[in-house]
């Protein structure tokens, strides 16, 4: 590979970098947004072996190079910690519609007793575990949208007449208002469609309009497919007040890559882990969020 190759192939990942940052502006941004770790690693690479002075080198590569350990970084933040009479549980997962172990992930609930559960592509699994579980979650509410199903469930109380399907033709999410022990929080179940050229920019204008102007603490959680620094995640987090809960773990591969597409976001700090399959071609994620006594 000559100098000259190395070189143009060096600008054309330090331009894919760049147009994933353009989200907000331009559809396709979000959609490079996903590949930013590789991408950042691959501009850096080719500019080292480009042949470029080193007054030219040292500064583009620092900066090509930050994406990468800004998002390594996200690894290794310290996760909050607080007692159990100040957190509320919640549980997230794709469950996949062709899922066949129900009665796994009945196991799993029961293991975990989480205070909420939210789900996508939930039917027929919803139904099973509503079977199953109701003596512990007698709340719940569902919408669909092209034959899947964003579910929420608690074991607390709904403030009855704020049961919502968001988005008025795509309805990808589902939430309605509990009183827990912790006070009133919005809770919602969300699935994004895949990026441009797919569905999502659409959705998201539909699911923002109503997101804004929620008062009170609020809990997100779902498939967003979309990594956390997208401007999608981004856009909802300044829409509700919240942010993504926990460090940076993938919860499915795409292509062979370990993509985070699945989380939890939450107007008060929080930690994460993930849980297995299940059937599903998502990891779980528990998070587990604190509130501060009055």
């Amino acid at each position: 590979m000559t100098y000259k190759t190395r070189s143009r192939l060096a600008l054309v990942f330090l331009t894919i970098l760049v147009a994933g940052y353009l989200g907000r502006y331009v559809p396709i941004g979000d959609t490079l947004a996903i590949f930013r770790v590789p991408v950042s690693l691959l501009a850096v690479f080719f500019v080292i072996c480009s042949g470029w002075s080193f007054k030219i080198q040292i500064p583009v590569v620092l900066i090509a190079l930050f994406p990468f350990l800004s998002v390594m970084a996200t690894r290794y933040e310290a996760q909050p910690t607080g007692t159990s009479e100040q957190s509320l549980r919640v549980y997230q997962k794709n469950i996949l519609t062709t899922n066949r172990r129900g009665l796994d992930l009945v196991d799993e609930l029961h293991e975990l007793r989480p205070d909420i559960i939210l789900m996508q592509e939930a039917d027929p699994m919803r139904k099973i575990i509503k079977v199953k579980m109701n003596d512990v979650y007698r709340y719940t509410f569902s919408c669909f949208s092209d034959e899947r199903a964003t579910a929420v469930l608690s074991k607390w109380p709904v403030i009855q007449g704020t049961q919502t399907c968001l988005g008025r033709d795509t309805l990808g999410a589902a939430g309605f208002r509990v009183n827990t022990p912790q006070g009133l929080v919005w809770v919602f179940s969300i699935h994004l469609y895949w990026p441009w050229p797919a569905r999502q920019p659409g959705q998201l204008d539909e699911i923002l309009q109503e997101l804004q102007g929620l008062e009170g603490d609020v809990i997100i959680g779902g498939d967003f497919n979309m990594m956390p620094w997208g401007y999608s995640v981004k856009a909802i987090e300044r829409a509700t007040g919240t942010r993504k809960v926990g460090a940076l773990m993938p919860t499915r591969y795409k292509m062979g890559l370990p993509v985070s597409i699945d989380h939890v976001l939450a107007s008060v700090p929080g930690r994460i882990e993930t849980r297995p399959y299940l059937g599903s071609d998502h990891l779980g994620v528990l998070a587990e969020v604190f509130f501060e006594n009055d």
